[in-house]
């Protein structure tokens, strides 16, 4: 008993080093399945484009300008409330199986009067009226009034997604790819430091406080992408619902990267030193407001 006594107390810091790695790796795998539940695989190309790929609306009529300002599918109070033509997207979408749209399921509601006013989708889009919006509807028996090769489908199709405008003009402000820079940057940061406890590695904690430094200043652009997605391709609606959410952990994970480089901006003179606990605990409540924002924005992705 004796014996124990004395040699216990010299053990219990290497017990509680491997306790703390546990606990670490055990959250980063939490919140790794957080970053790729199948919410955040909605992270995909946004409805305007493809639908002007398919469909080939006048540039700066009606259904143009609802298709990029979103209120093509959703209600006047702006997204995630959908309008009737929004409802018929989405049902077809479920039909299909797909999480995507494509000029396949587009088609497939052609024939379908989603908003009951007398004429199907396919007529009014090809008259420029609004689909979704009982009040507007094709005058002169639905005469067309799309561009030339309406409904090409294929190749053209698929290469007018890609055309220089819609690549640097896109009203998501490039947010949808800007944000996954801070993101990764963050998890990779955080993974080194892991990895440094794990191998008592100095050089692994040099790596991970210069992805750190970098996963803040990216925050900056992926932020400023954040406000001009809302202002042009919501239309700078009211912040609520699903919105608001997105907006406040959007902020919020801004907010805690910066203070995470703070923490750690005091250790760069000697960058090869292990953070501190609290900086691990701090670190893994922002992996976690980093996921929900994801998350959330990439429900809104999935809705316009």
């Amino acid at each position: 008993m004796q014996l124990e006594k004395d040699v216990m107390p010299n053990f219990r810091p290497a017990f509680d080093r491997v306790r703390t790695i546990r606990c670490a790796a055990l959250a980063l795998l939490a919140s790794a399945g957080l970053l790729t539940s199948p919410g955040m695989a909605w992270a995909k190309p946004t409805f305007p484009p493809i639908f002007i790929a398919v469909y080939h609306p006048v540039p700066g009529g009606t259904v143009a300008a609802a298709a990029q300002a979103c209120t093509l599918c959703h209600a006047p109070s702006g997204p995630p409330n959908l309008n009737p033509y929004g409802r018929t997207v989405r049902n077809a979408l479920k039909e299909a199986n797909a999480s995507v749209i494509n000029a396949s399921i587009l088609h497939s509601i052609d024939n379908i009067d989603s908003d009951g006013d007398g004429f199907t989708n396919g007529q009014e889009i090809g008259a420029d009226t609004l689909p979704g919006d009982p009040t507007s509807f094709p005058g002169d028996a639905g005469k067309p009034k799309l561009a030339s090769g309406s409904h090409a489908d294929g190749l053209s199709s698929f290469l007018g997604l890609f055309t220089l405008r819609t690549t640097l003009l896109s009203p998501r402000a490039q947010h949808p790819l800007l944000v996954h820079f801070p993101i990764a940057l963050f998890v990779f940061s955080l993974l080194l430091d892991v990895l440094a406890l794990v191998r008592r590695s100095p050089q692994l904690h040099i790596g991970a406080a210069f992805n750190l430094m970098a996963a803040a200043v990216m925050s900056v652009p992926a932020c400023i992408a954040g406000i001009l997605a809302w202002r042009i391709a919501f239309g700078g609606a009211a912040l609520a619902g699903t919105l608001l959410f997105h907006t406040v952990f959007g902020a919020g994970s801004f907010v805690m990267l910066w203070s995470l480089f703070f923490v750690r901006r005091k250790l760069f003179a000697t960058p090869d030193a292990a953070p501190p606990r609290t900086y691990y605990i701090l670190a893994f409540v922002a992996l976690g407001v980093l996921a929900l924002t994801g998350f959330l924005g990439g429900t809104l992705s999935g809705t316009t």
